[in-house]
């Protein structure tokens, strides 16, 4: 009695192509054109982000590559911003227009807490809490530049607590220099302001 036919060998089943890996390049493009200028910061962002969700052969590289094309940009735009936007006469002007606004806004608003209380505010940021939601003021000085850390404005009360000073340090970055920025007041508030400069 002769044996049965072997069964066939089962053919392996071919994996569909979606499971397939896809080719790399269009991430590795991506990243090499994160390190052009500008443009890069945007590009890199957006290859670093598709890389890292692609299941691409290659993908964390061209990841870390794009990454870094963009924290490069990202530091170049900050120091040209820093030695050639930060010096320029038309910045230090806007920023000065701006600190002027502000300090009058502030002038009015320490006016208005010494009729209201009796007394000066201890200080612009009691000044700037007790005037939130109702009323937005800024107390930090724009005139030290777009990229300095913010600081308050100078204020100070007078000994007899019957006035206040109050300005900005300048592009120097430093009080009681000739880059002092003070408040300009019009007429109407000059004649009942308690802001008296002390220099």
């Amino acid at each position: 009695m002769s044996d049965p036919p072997a069964a066939p060998a089962p053919v392996p089943a071919r994996a569909p192509a979606s499971a397939q890996l896809r080719p790399a390049w269009p991430l590795f493009v991506l990243a090499a054109f994160s390190f052009t200028p500008v443009l890069g910061f945007f590009v890199g962002a957006v290859g670093a982000s598709w890389a890292l969700m692609s299941s691409r052969q290659g993908a964390l590289r061209a990841a870390a590559i794009a990454g870094t094309g963009a924290l490069l940009n990202l530091v170049g735009m900050i120091v040209f911003g820093a030695f050639f936007v930060e010096a320029n006469p038309v910045t230090e002007a806007a920023l000065a227009r701006v600190t002027q606004e502000n300090l009058l806004e502030l002038v009015i608003a320490i006016d208005g807490h010494h009729a209201e209380a009796g007394g000066y505010p201890a200080s612009l940021q009691k000044l700037q809490r007790e005037l939130m939601p109702l009323k937005i003021v800024n107390i930090y000085d724009q005139s030290t530049g777009v990229f300095s850390w913010p600081r308050p404005y100078q204020y100070t009360i007078a000994p007899d607590e019957g006035s206040f000073d109050l300005f900005a340090v300048g592009p120097d970055r430093k009080a009681g220099t000739p880059d002092d920025i003070r408040p300009e007041l019009p007429d109407s508030v000059r004649g009942r302001t308690g802001y008296r400069p002390s220099q």
